[in-house]
């Protein structure tokens, strides 16, 4: 009996000192202040005051914290997610889609009210036929260009019980078309231009969002050209035998669909980059502090991985590169991180090229910017997810 009582003890001893080992590890070992993976920055510990305590925001936000600075979560999460795929073969891990060549977006399905996709795409265009009335008025050019995202461009790669959105974005893109067209605002859609060209495989990435450089240097090239037949400039549009690409070796690119998979899934793509043949000299400038003039970023992550931010170094708030040829005009690119690629095309048109993204780029509204710099050519580029959005670089007036 007595060596029974003894066991018991011994084993509420060890369970008890796994309980204090594991609250000390959290306690004392260094936070972590961002997830790689996830993408996303880490719960901090909060603060203790009597406000918080009251309020139940301190419990909450200690939940957070003690649910994100777990010790081992980063390896455990990992552990799931290839278990998730490589064990119980689970379609959907980590909201995405996974096969054997395609990593896809996941989202739930969604009831479409054609009737409210209307009324936004009014309201934007509202917006942006007010924006062009400002660009015309000191004589420069506007266009709106549509383009659309990985999962878009690939709904078709989309299994039947999962969600692609395909329908929601064929009404959207009709009111947008129809809501711009009767405001007279120039719309560019990008998705129109590739469906024309058999929609290419390699225009998009299968492990990101976005478009590869292949697809960017396309949406370029028809950016160029609707500039030139509507405007009656004769810009030099680069073509492929005039312009040089190279591959990026020896990093992995970590994209933006792959990364919540803990790069466990066995896909890879080779990172694109390209110059013309001529050289074109130029000043940079980001923020209006003049900086290296490169407009690809070449270093790794801390991972030693690559990813889109190699194209002008990720999502800038402003930013202008200085060709020093004034006989040619000048333009503005706004909108989200489909600009920044088709910026390493695009500034070898012009005499400076002045890009901002309103979702980090608080200084001044989107019409005071192009107020006082009054470019001759003001693009805006977004994908169709964000479209009817007023959010972020949907924002064109001050509030």
């Amino acid at each position: 009996m007595k060596k029974k009582s003894l066991g018991d003890i011994l084993f509420a001893a060890l369970f008890v000192g796994l309980l204090l080992a594991v609250m000390l590890s959290a306690v004392l070992r260094e936070k972590g202040t961002v997830s790689y993976y996830e993408n996303r920055t880490l719960a901090q510990r909060p603060a203790l005051t009597a406000a918080g305590v009251l309020s139940g925001s301190y419990f909450s936000a200690l939940d957070s914290y003690l649910s994100d600075q777990a010790p081992l979560r980063g390896t455990i999460s990992k552990l799931s997610t290839w278990a998730d795929i490589y064990l119980l073969c689970r379609p959907v891990v980590n909201n995405i889609v996974v096969s054997k060549d395609m990593l896809l977006a996941y989202t739930t399905f969604e009831a479409l009210d054609a009737e409210e996709v209307t009324a936004k795409a009014e309201s934007m265009a509202d917006s942006l036929s007010a924006l062009r009335d400002l660009v015309t008025g000191y004589g420069g050019y506007f266009c709106h260009v549509a383009v659309p995202g990985q999962g878009a461009y690939y709904s078709d790669r989309y299994p039947d019980y999962v969600n692609s959105r395909a329908d929601y974005y064929a009404v959207e893109r009709e009111a947008f078309s129809a809501a711009m067209a009767r405001r007279g605002v120039d719309l560019l859609d990008i998705g129109d231009v590739f469906e024309a060209m058999g929609n290419p495989e390699d225009y998009y990435s299968p492990v990101d969002h976005h478009y590869t450089y292949y697809g960017a240097f396309a949406a370029y090239q028809a950016m160029m050209e609707h500039i030139n037949e509507t405007t009656g400039y004769d810009l030099h549009i680069y073509s492929d035998a005039d312009f040089s690409f190279e591959e990026v070796e020896g990093f992995r690119y970590m994209g933006s669909r792959l990364r919540p998979l803990f790069g466990l899934v066995d896909l890879n793509e080779t990172l694109m980059i390209g110059a013309p043949e001529e050289d074109i000299p130029f000043t940079r400038y980001d923020g209006g502090v003049e900086v290296e003039p490169v407009v690809f970023n070449l270093q790794p992550d801390s991972m030693g991985n690559l990813s889109y931010t190699i194209y002008m170094g990720g999502d800038i708030p402003e930013l202008c590169i200085d060709t020093n040829r004034p006989e040619l005009p000048t333009i503005l690119i706004y909108g989200d991180s489909y600009t920044n690629a088709v910026e390493t095309l695009l500034y070898t048109g012009f005499d400076k090229l002045y890009s901002i993204d309103l979702r980090y780029y608080y200084e001044l509204s989107l019409a005071e910017y192009i107020a006082q710099v009054q470019p001759d050519i003001v693009l805006c580029i977004r994908d169709y997810s964000v479209l009817l959005s007023s959010e972020g670089n949907g924002t064109v007036f001050p509030n």
